[in-house]
């Protein structure tokens, strides 16, 4: 059975309490957000999952911390609050 980051956050929130945006995305697949991989797959599913005010704290994380897939994570995170509050949404590559 496959374990993503999606599938911990089910199981176990608390993990990710204390957790900075930079430290999640290394749970996930090669920690590296780039066209179509893995990461960036497994990362937009666990954005869909999450509640908004954690999509917040991300974006905000993403505005104030500079981390190498900063620009790339804050864009799927602009993308799913879109879609949340009903525009139409696709992806682009990073």
């Amino acid at each position: 059975m496959s374990k993503t980051i999606s599938d911990l956050w089910e199981r176990s929130k608390d993990i990710f309490e204390n957790k900075t945006l930079e430290q999640i995305l290394k749970f996930s697949g090669d920690g590296k957000l780039k066209d179509e991989n893995n990461t960036c797959k497994e990362f937009r599913a666990f954005l869909s999952i999450l509640p908004t005010d954690t999509l917040e704290r991300f974006a905000n994380e993403c505005l104030e911390t500079s981390f190498d897939s900063a620009a790339y994570a804050l864009q799927d995170i602009v993308n799913e609050l879109g879609a949340r509050i009903g525009f139409t949404v696709e992806n682009g590559l990073l």
